[in-house]
């Protein structure tokens, strides 16, 4: 056993023998195993992955765990439009409302545990452990306010330890919902941008845990499903305007008999 993992042990077995008699020392599995493929060693899940913040994370070296950077600008419009509550897109929450109706359940449905950090809890280029046992990476999804553009969101293809390219653009977003929806109040539009962020939020992060939908498609614009498809990663989210009134169609669900299948975190 090298030092590295010695300390973590030693500190393990103190808080356990120190919290009280009656408790029974928690046990970690012996390192060099990762049975839920997540890139995290499951000794080091299970004794607490330090990062770089300070924070000791424990994590179930049964479950699938994904750490996740929501990087948000420092004029950030997310933050004004969702107020002073952490923005976090993997929460379940529901939008419902004139001319939208949905809700959203993360990424649970996955079978992934997602855990929102900030980029003072990582090293360097997003890696989560700071004690270096594990190289695994952090999705990092950024928003940008940059209006010069027509497109709303992109992603690169791939796993968390692949390239760094997850982008939201949220202020093209209102802009756009804004002048498609002059017929609806600013209320309802609130509720539309509210909706549209969340869901291009785990659309993008979606296509760095493995790429998903199950297969590239050039029709589709690569790893999507079709638009309608009512699925999170379908091509782009569909609307009806009439009179400049909207309704939209923003999908919540991830396809349960092809997406988790085709998760990889590694």
């Amino acid at each position: 056993m090298n030092k590295k993992w010695f300390a973590i042990y030693a500190a393990t077995a103190a808080l356990s023998l120190g919290a009280s008699s009656a408790l029974a020392q928690t046990v970690c599995p012996t390192p060099g195993t990762d049975n839920d493929n997540d890139g995290f060693d499951d000794a080091l899940e299970c004794a607490g992955i330090p990062l770089v913040s300070g924070t000791i994370v424990r994590t179930d070296s049964a479950t699938r765990d994904v750490f996740v950077i929501v990087a948000l600008a420092s004029n950030s419009l997310i933050q004004q439009v969702f107020g002073t509550t952490p923005f976090n897109p993997f929460n379940s929450a529901g939008y419902v409302g004139s001319g939208v109706n949905v809700t959203f359940n993360g990424a649970g449905p996955l079978g992934v545990n997602v855990r929102v950090l900030s980029d003072a809890d990582v090293v360097g280029d997003r890696l989560v452990d700071s004690s270096g046992i594990s190289l695994q990476k952090a999705v990092r999804i950024a928003e940008s306010t940059d209006t010069n553009g027509s497109i709303l969101g992109n992603c690169q293809w791939g796993t968390p330890d692949g390239l760094d390219g997850c982008v939201v653009y949220s202020q093209r977003i209102k802009n756009f919902i804004d002048s498609t929806c002059p017929g609806n109040t600013a209320d309802e539009r609130t509720l539309m941008f509210k909706a549209y962020v969340t869901q291009s939020f785990l659309h993008e992060t979606g296509h760095s845990l493995g790429g998903l939908a199950p297969t590239y498609n050039s029709r589709t614009g690569g790893y999507h499903y079709k638009s309608g498809s009512g699925f999170v990663m379908e091509q782009s989210v569909t609307y009806s305007a009439k009179n400049g009134t909207c309704t939209w169609n923003i999908s919540p669900a991830w396809n349960l008999s092809a997406d988790p299948q085709s998760v990889r975190l590694k």
